[in-house]
């Protein structure tokens, strides 16, 4: 009788088969120490890609957050100082600008594409719906707040990411750990049968 076992982590070493005591990878003969190490170091390939698609995106929030501050930044400093003040539609172009050439996007006419990005719904070109020449004191406070909140998601989904990576990053060293003391427990049956030989 012969019994498979298959499933998507045993992809790397194919269908293994247990017959007449002995196990097949295919239809080549192994043994059980070579079968879990082949699994082992394909978990970790796997669990390395899974981590460096994380970090990645992890670096793309840090970067989006930074811009994010940025912007902020900028929209504090031409906040007017009172309630009767304005801030021009040029100065938050000219804002947008700079923190889209930070981030590299392209332009989209006249108008800079982190404010779609971010989904600002603030300043429009001219001939756009809803364009504006100039902003209210009141108006800059509730795009402070859309930033505020912005940044507050990212940094929350940043931390949930943080978590994740750790869970991997243990599945990973576990794995390393079973390849360690399965080679090492072959290392040490190969020198108990050197030193049985006669």
């Amino acid at each position: 009788m012969t019994n498979t076992v298959s499933d998507a982590s045993s992809n790397a070493i194919g269908t293994v088969s247990s017959k007449d005591g002995s196990f097949y990878s295919g239809d080549k003969k192994t043994n059980l120490s070579s079968l879990m190490m082949n699994l082992m170091v394909s978990r970790v390939k796997s669990v390395d890609g899974v981590l460096t698609g994380m970090i990645n995106e992890m670096n793309d929030n840090n970067k989006q957050t930074k811009l994010m501050n940025d912007y902020l930044s900028g929209l504090r400093e031409l906040r007017p100082s009172n309630s009767d003040g304005t801030v021009s539609f040029t100065k938050i172009k000219e804002l947008q600008t700079k923190i889209g050439d930070e981030s590299g996007e392209a332009r989209l006419g006249t108008r800079v594409d982190v404010s779609r990005a971010w989904d600002l719904g603030f300043v429009y070109a001219p001939g756009y719906p809803g364009y504006k020449t100039k902003f209210t004191q009141s108006e800059i406070d509730q795009q402070i707040e859309v930033m505020k909140s912005k940044i507050s998601s990212v940094n929350s989904n940043q931390q949930m990411a943080q978590i994740k990576l750790e869970k991997y990053n243990n599945v990973r060293n576990e794995s390393m750990q079973m390849v360690s003391t399965i080679m090492k427990a072959a290392h040490q049956t190969l020198l108990s049968i050197i030193n049985n030989l006669p």
